[in-house]
């Protein structure tokens, strides 16, 4: 059987804040587990801020044993959250806090390298 292709994903890293709880989240980086767990090799780029959530998102993301080596830092932006509100029929809304540290993501022709070069 052939080796599993490797599988990139870009974009957001956030905290889904509910109630006083808060969860590790944004959809590429919930399919970035989820790939990995199937057992596919992943990179995720994104990019945190220097902040407190964004020294909580990488410790989570080591101990999900994702690749960190593409996580880039935004100083000047705040790590993304997300505010979950529930409506009276029990659906959720998300009021979703831009700019934020993923929209400072750059993609260089070094990431590419990187990425081909499967590293």
């Amino acid at each position: 059987m052939n080796a599993l292709p490797a599988v990139v994903a870009l974009g957001e890293i956030l905290w889904d804040l509910v109630g006083d709880t808060r969860r590790l989240g944004g959809a590429p980086l919930n399919f970035t587990v989820q790939a990995q767990r199937l057992g596919h090799r992943v990179a995720l780029i994104s990019a945190l801020g220097r902040d407190e959530l964004g020294v909580e998102a990488e410790a989570a993301l080591r101990a999900l044993d994702v690749d960190t080596g593409l996580i880039q830092s935004a100083s000047a932006l705040a790590t993304g959250t997300a505010e979950v509100r529930f409506a009276a029929d029990g659906s959720p809304g998300f009021a979703i806090v831009r700019p934020a540290a993923y929209d400072a993501i750059e993609l260089t022709s070094a990431h590419i390298q990187h990425i081909r070069a499967g590293e």
